[in-house]
C-alpha cells in the first residue's frame, strides 16, 4: 500500500507536468510517464490509491484548463467514449476487476479486503464506548482501516477531539486551497497531493500522517 502511496504521487505529478510544461516533447514524455505510472498501481493493486488518483486528475483536469478548451474536450471526447463504453462495457468492466485480483460481483467487504467489516465493527464499538474506548474496556477487534476510527476506539472520542481537529484543519485548508489555485505552476501541487494520503486515511490507519517519510514532502509543498 505504502509504494500504491508513492507511485500515487508520481501520476499526479506527472500529470501536473504534463499540464504546465510548454516543450512539447518534455509534455508527450510526461504523458507517457503517466500512464505508465497507472497501470503500475494496477499491478500493485492499491485500490485506494486508484480512486485517489481519479478523484485528483479529475480535480486538476477541471481547474487546468479554460472553460474554451473543455467544451472542446466535452463536444468531441463525450460521443467517443459513449461508443467506447457501449462497444466495451462487458470487457472492460470484467477487465478492471481481473486487474484488481477481484472477480466480478465481489462484494464491499471483498473489495476492501475485509476492512470495511471491521470498520463496522469499530463504529458499533464507538457507538457503545464513546467515552471511555479501550482505555477501559479491550474491543478484539482486528486492525481497524481507518485513521478516525482506529483512534476512537483506542481513546474514545473525547481524547481524540484535538487530533480530530488538527486533521480536519489541514483537510480544509487543502480543499481552500484547491478552490483558490490556478495550477499555474509546479509549486501549487501541494494541494492536489493531499488528496492520496486524505483519501487514504479511509482504508489505513496511518494516513495522513505517517509514514512520516511519505508523507513528509507533501506538508513541504502543501507549505510552499
Amino acid at each position: 500500500n505504502q509504494i500504491g502511496q508513492l507511485i500515487a504521487f508520481g501520476v499526479i505529478l506527472s500529470y501536473v507536468f504534463f499540464i504546465i510544461e510548454t516543450k512539447k516533447i518534455t509534455k508527450y514524455l510526461m504523458l507517457i510517464l503517466f500512464f505508465i505510472l497507472f497501470s503500475f498501481l494496477f499491478i500493485v493493486k492499491c485500490k485506494t490509491a486508484i480512486f485517489a488518483v481519479l478523484i485528483s486528475v479529475s480535480i486538476i483536469f477541471f481547474k487546468a484548463f479554460t472553460k474554451e478548451t473543455f467544451k472542446k474536450y466535452l463536444l468531441f471526447g463525450t460521443p467517443i467514449f459513449i461508443l467506447f463504453l457501449v462497444i466495451y462495457a462487458d470487457e472492460l468492466i470484467l477487465g478492471i476487476f481481473e486487474l484488481l485480483g477481484l472477480e466480478f460481483g465481489a462484494s464491499v467487504n471483498e473489495l476492501t479486503t475485509g476492512r470495511s467489516s471491521r470498520n463496522i465493527e469499530a463504529l458499533q464499538y464507538i457507538i457503545k464506548n464513546p467515552f471511555q474506548g479501550e482505555l477501559l474496556r479491550y474491543s478484539n477487534i482486528q486492525m481497524i482501516h481507518n485513521w478516525i476510527l482506529i483512534r476512537a476506539v483506542r481513546y474514545g472520542v473525547l481524547l481524540i477531539l484535538p487530533m480530530l481537529i488538527f486533521y480536519l484543519m489541514i483537510l480544509f485548508f487543502g480543499i481552500r486551497e484547491i478552490y483558490k489555485t490556478r495550477l499555474n505552476n509546479f509549486f501549487q501541487i501541494g494541494c492536489f497531493l493531499l488528496i492520496v494520503p486524505y483519501i487514504s486515511s479511509l482504508a489505513e490507519p496511518g494516513a495522513p500522517f505517517s509514514p512520516g517519510p511519505m508523507f513528509c514532502f507533501i506538508y513541504v509543498f502543501l507549505g510552499i
